[in-house]
């Protein structure tokens, strides 16, 4: 898994996260996305939840 996960490169960031508003607030980088889900350009729905989480206790309503 590891050279696979090294061999791979994200998209992610250029499909959704580059035009997310807060993306500020997200701890996704491909190396956790690699260790919770085994692909570096996965979606990892707990760093969404948490970014989510964080826009909300700081009362960001541009989502």
């Amino acid at each position: 898994m590891r050279s696979e996960c090294l061999t791979k490169f994200p998209r992610l960031p250029l499909e959704t996260c580059r035009v997310c508003p807060i993306i500020n607030l997200c701890i996704w980088c491909p190396a956790h996305a690699c260790l919770e889900e085994g692909e570096m350009d996965a979606h990892v729905p707990y760093f969404y939840a948490v970014a989510h989480a964080r826009a909300e206790a700081l009362g960001y309503d541009g989502m």
